[in-house]
């Protein structure tokens, strides 16, 4: 893919709303689906491709979640639909470190793609392994590039390419690997076919792995290799790609990437807020309620007592059925795979959190049994007691809340007798809990 200049998306926007003027605002999207449905997913799956050439995280994001529910409704557009979820994806695994969520979500827009358009599937896989290459997950890349090998070369720079991905993955398989006679002859190749922001960035990818494999100078020469062909570090064509690899490079231990956690499940607040690849989720009131159960028990729980919990006032077999279903609609909402996050083995389900996901609760347990600057951490991580405001009268949720309170109060009468923490900071984070404050905190 070509990769353009940053004020190319502002200008492929304009372009799109003059010519078509479909989706100038959301009513004239509306209007614009009822007429010409086709012109308006192309249109938008234009406009979300310039934005992934460019790292334009933002515009990817709201065009794929366009794409995604036009999809629901049209079901023959499938195809743009696997390659805006691939996009979509690939922002997930190298921004936000979306980890097995991401990797998942590739394998299902690599498999629709292969059904629905297989000549296309080459150039999908390829693009995705040279991602896992730029996150340094070498054995998943290994795995996805073996799947490259058996699809055909389509486009002129196809084989030189794939020459750069195989000597990416040799220096991380092997880091002592003599492959730089190979990389120089595949992009003097990329040079005479591609398009020259292709072959820096190529270059750069290449200098990036170098650099993970501690082959320092071999990464600097790499880096020289491809500044002829890019606009100038320090000029605002670059793309935020092309700042990605760079930084990279020239630290391997990872540029700065976008704050917070690539999942994250937040308990210790007045409502629940769960945000999957940094984008917020809002769940269905009963899915809700599941979800911050089971991080307030933090236990395997058996399905009928789950069940009992959360629909006591319903006979037994119309609870379990209405806990398949939260099950079921939860994973929907926060694209979940199959174990992820929420498990269920037989009778019993529990809260099982990969590395990909934070528990704000979890973290607080963790904090709370650490040192004195972590223990004080804990205390200013809580801005809610198991989502209070929204789950006010919930009995299970009510016993948890008393066990987390009473720590809560014990951690801050200790930090404040160190004199860790001044009285008018636990006083005020008291008020906004809705707890007493202990009479030694206000002098009375």
């Amino acid at each position: 893919m070509v990769l353009e200049s940053r004020g190319s998306i502002a200008r492929d926007r304009r372009h799109f709303v003059s010519d078509s003027r479909l989706f100038s605002s959301a009513s004239a999207a509306q209007r614009g689906s009822g007429l010409d449905s086709s012109q308006v997913h192309f249109a938008r799956f234009a406009l979300l491709s310039a934005a992934f050439a460019q790292g334009d995280v933002d515009t990817l994001r709201s065009e794929a979640a366009a794409l995604r529910r036009f999809g629901l409704r049209n079901k023959g557009t499938t195809t743009l639909g696997h390659f805006a979820e691939h996009f979509d994806a690939l922002v997930s695994l190298t921004w936000f470190g979306g980890g097995a969520t991401a990797l998942a979500r590739l394998a299902r827009a690599a498999e629709g793609v292969r059904h629905s358009h297989p000549s296309m599937t080459g150039a999908m896989l390829v693009r995705t392994t040279q991602s896992l290459l730029d996150v340094g997950l070498a054995d998943a890349a290994a795995e996805w590039y073996g799947r490259v090998t058996a699809t055909a070369v389509i486009r002129p720079h196809d084989p030189f390419e794939r020459e750069v991905v195989a000597c990416r993955l040799g220096l991380l398989l092997d880091p002592e690997a003599d492959v730089e006679a190979r990389l120089s002859a595949a992009l003097d190749g990329l040079a005479e076919v591609a398009h020259p922001r292709v072959t820096g960035g190529l270059a750069l990818r290449a200098a990036l792995s170098a650099a993970r494999a501690g082959r320092a100078e071999l990464a600097e020469r790499l880096r020289d290799r491809a500044r002829p062909f890019l606009p100038a570090s320090d000029s605002n064509d670059r793309t935020a790609w092309e700042e990605y690899w760079e930084r990279s490079a020239t630290d391997p231990a990872g540029p700065p990437q976008p704050p917070g956690a690539a999942r994250t499940l937040r308990v210790l607040a007045p409502s629940l807020e769960v945000s999957v690849d940094g984008e917020p989720r809002r769940l269905a009131p009963n899915v809700a309620r599941l979800l911050v159960t089971l991080a307030a028990l933090g236990r395997p729980v058996g399905a009928e007592e789950l069940a009992d919990a959360l629909w006591g006032d319903v006979d037994p077999a119309r609870a379990r059925g209405r806990l398949k279903s939260a099950i079921h609609r939860l994973r929907q909402a926060l694209d979940l795979g199959p174990d992820e996050l929420v498990r269920r083995d037989g009778d019993v389900v529990r809260l099982v959190p990969d590395p990909g996901w934070s528990v704000d609760l979890h973290e607080f347990h963790r904090l709370a049994a650490g040192t004195p600057d972590q223990r004080l951490a804990a205390l200013r991580l809580v801005g809610g007691v198991l989502c209070g405001a929204q789950f006010p009268y919930d009995d299970v949720l009510a016993e948890e809340r008393a066990v987390l309170e009473a720590r809560w109060t014990a951690l801050a009468e200790e930090l404040l007798a160190r004199g860790a923490v001044e009285e008018h900071e636990i006083e005020l984070r008291a008020q906004r809990l809705g707890l007493p404050v202990p009479g030694r905190f206000t002098g009375v």
